[in-house]
């Protein structure tokens, strides 16, 4: 049985959002960022045991930063991002074009406007 990785830290996980999502030098994160950074590291220690050589998908993915950081630091086989806002797609493919590792396997799914969703 092959080891666990060490967990997952918000100093690490802040470290990854900056040089994916902010990629300027003498820029720093925001507050919320800081917030977000606690939760991902949370919710990716809850997921590495399942997703190395695994497909993930991060539906609903904003500015995917739980598919992206993933892909980072999981390495997931194949990681799918669901969001229909183009600008969030967008910011997501550039996050994406940033990762370490090259290349990632990765699929944007831009949707539609539902005429069920919500304005």
């Amino acid at each position: 049985m092959t080891p666990s990785p060490p967990p997952l830290t918000p100093a690490v996980i802040e470290a990854h959002l900056h040089d994916l999502f902010i990629a300027a030098d003498g820029t720093s994160l925001r507050k919320e960022d800081r917030k977000k950074a606690l939760e991902v590291a949370a919710l990716l220690n809850q997921l590495s045991p399942f997703t190395r050589d695994r497909l993930l998908v991060d539906a609903a993915a904003g500015k995917a930063y739980v598919g992206l950081l993933a892909a980072q630091l999981l390495h997931p086989r194949h990681v799918v991002l669901i969001e229909r806002d183009p600008h969030r797609v967008t910011a997501s493919r550039a996050a994406a074009a940033r990762l370490s590792h090259a290349p990632l396997p990765s699929t944007h799914l831009p949707l539609a406007p539902s005429p069920l969703a919500p304005s």
